[in-house]
């Protein structure tokens, strides 16, 4: 394997948001460096290569995302890095790369990454990134915390149960009888219905979150 179809192949598998095939192309001793985050991103290994990006912002939320409704999964746009330009030795090579999400470039968000592969194997040995800084920002806040991520998929939950219940985005009923075959009343009752409704979307939520975490766990 060279080192151009090498990296390639590694950036085509983060893509895909496949750990397996992406670590086939990383030696057991393999070094990633991150110039701009410092010692707190280096991983020494290729099974501490594996465990950073399984818990990448990319890779959690794909598999939180996973156990949407299709619906609610098209709602949020896809990741990914976009290679620009490769130099490529013998032994290393030089990537010059951006971020795309939707199919939009976003702004400052190239980088660049050179890695060394063995010549013997074809494995990566070492790979050293360094990016525009508001990229990694990004990277931080995608990576939201398990709360945050309940509550955006709560009301998304909780817009289909209405919708699928006969209740209108704005609260007036297109039906007299809910879900449950309850009869919809006003005033309290009607309290009661939204905020029993809100519960189920939570609940179902949680539930989501969880799946995707144990999936990512599982990559």
């Amino acid at each position: 394997m060279t080192p151009k179809s090498a990296i390639l192949g590694l950036y085509r598998a983060f893509n895909s948001r496949d750990l397996l095939l992406a670590s086939s192309y990383l030696a057991p001793d393999c070094l990633y460096e991150d110039l701009l985050l410092g010692d707190a991103t280096v991983c020494r290994s290729k099974d501490q290569f594996e465990r950073a990006l399984k818990w990448h912002p990319a890779f959690v939320s794909s598999a939180v995302l996973s156990n949407l409704p299709e619906a609610l999964r098209d709602l949020f746009p896809k990741l990914e890095l976009v290679v620009d330009s490769v130099a490529a030795g013998t032994t290393t090579v030089g990537v010059e790369w951006h971020v795309e999400v939707g199919g939009a470039k976003i702004w400052l968000g190239r980088g660049l990454t050179q890695a060394k592969v063995s010549p013997e194997t074809g494995l990566i040995e070492s790979v050293v990134d360094i990016a525009e800084a508001p990229w990694r920002l990004m990277g931080t806040l995608l990576a939201l915390p398990q709360r945050v991520i309940i509550i955006i998929i709560s009301y998304m939950e909780y817009i289909i149960i209405m919708r699928e219940s006969g209740v209108s985005e704005s609260g007036g009923a297109r039906a007299n009888r809910d879900e449950d075959g309850e009869e919809r009343r006003p005033g309290r009752s009607k309290k009661r219905y939204w905020k029993r409704n809100w519960n189920l979307a939570a609940a179902r939520a949680s539930r989501r979150v969880k799946l995707g975490r144990r999936g990512a766990g599982n990559l």
